[in-house]
């Protein structure tokens, strides 16, 4: 858990029986855990982003394509 109390869960234990050297070890293994939770994470966030994304868009192009459409006359910009 960081200082701001934010909090990742890891995709898989960090496993360390029978392993020689523990603490290099466990922390190698720690790391690989830690990047491959956040890889898994941030592939989940991409995902539901384009979908949202998807949603959003499907819900405001059809407001701007069958709103009438409003003319307004505009002042001639060459002065003659």
């Amino acid at each position: 858990m960081s200082v701001e109390g934010e909090c990742i869960p890891y995709v898989n234990a960090v496993e360390t029986s029978g392993e020689m050297n523990g603490v290099e070890r466990w922390l190698l293994k720690t790391e690989e855990v830690m990047r491959k939770s956040l890889a898994s994470i941030t592939k989940d966030a991409i995902e539901v982003g384009a979908v949202v994304l998807h949603q959003v868009r499907k819900w405001q192009l059809p407001a701007v394509f069958t709103e009438p459409r409003r003319v307004v006359a505009q002042p001639s910009l060459g002065g003659g």
